[in-house]
């Protein structure tokens, strides 16, 4: 009885073992709360995007309806969506400063600017980061969270992680503060979670919390990826994902009018 019971436990513990290794994902994403709103579920598929086009973006001049599958704008240059790049598989889309315009190429995310709480999630991978052209542009990849200064999780040539907080830590526009470092051509899964209401703000990569802090900040414009600098820089990403909690104009603690739905940039 003694050997069986021995190797049943044998038995169960390689069974559990194995669903760990191959069951929940490390970049699973956190449980979604009952009450939570999706603004944006975006994996630059079919049919909104077409592998080796630019990416489709809502039409110019019109309001963003939520939830929405489709990116706000392209904030400058041409995104592309491609088969896969830098670990990501299932069409990413391509940012690269060799197709940007003024050095810049990336894509924006205009948010419904009524909720206390904000969750940012997406797949990013960096496939190169050269040195920058401009000591000014040292953080080369970048996430924007504009509410409504720029606050960023960036990413530098050096391999550091960055981030950038223009309110409590001025000093970090001029020299962003490191956080992490970050490996080419592996993919990472970033999450960022903003209450507009305690003032607060954090960031996980693959995991891992990389800035658990206080901020400054009264409105939730938009969320923006961006690529810049040395014209070699590119990075993919997917699977970018926003959801919001606790409607302000409801309790009457919004601090304006809310855009419920933002408007795009007019065509030119």
């Amino acid at each position: 009885m003694r050997r069986g019971a021995a190797l049943a436990s044998l038995v169960i513990g390689l069974l559990v073992c194995g669903r760990g290794a191959s069951g929940a994902h490390k970049n699973a994403a956190p449980s979604r709360p009952a009450d939570a709103v999706t603004l944006f579920d975006v994996s630059f598929s079919k049919p909104e995007q077409t592998t080796g086009q630019t990416v489709k973006v809502v039409t110019p001049g019109t309001e963003q309806k939520f939830p929405s599958k489709t990116p706000s704008n392209v904030f400058m240059g041409h995104p592309r969506v491609v088969a896969e790049l830098c670990g990501l598989d299932k069409q990413p889309v391509r940012l690269s400063v060799a197709t940007g315009e003024r050095g810049i190429e990336g894509l924006e995310f205009l948010l419904d600017q009524r909720y206390g709480q904000y969750h940012v999630e997406l797949d990013l991978c960096i496939a190169k980061i050269d040195p920058p052209p401009l000591p000014a542009q040292t953080m080369q990849v970048a996430v924007f969270l504009d509410i409504a200064e720029a606050y960023a999780l960036g990413f530098e040539s050096s391999g550091d992680v960055v981030m950038i907080d223009p309110n409590l830590h001025p000093e970090t526009r001029e020299k962003p503060r490191p956080l992490a470092k970050f490996e080419l051509g592996k993919p990472m899964h970033l999450v960022f979670d903003v209450d507009m209401e305690k003032q607060t703000w954090r960031i996980q990569k693959d995991g891992k919390v990389l800035l658990d802090a206080a901020l400054q900040a009264d409105i939730p414009r938009a969320v923006r990826v961006i690529v810049r600098g040395n014209p070699t820089t590119t990075a993919a990403f997917d699977n970018f994902l926003v959801w919001a909690q606790h409607d302000r104009t409801q309790g009457g603690t919004a601090p304006q009018a809310p855009i419920t739905g933002p408007e795009t940039y007019p065509e030119n």
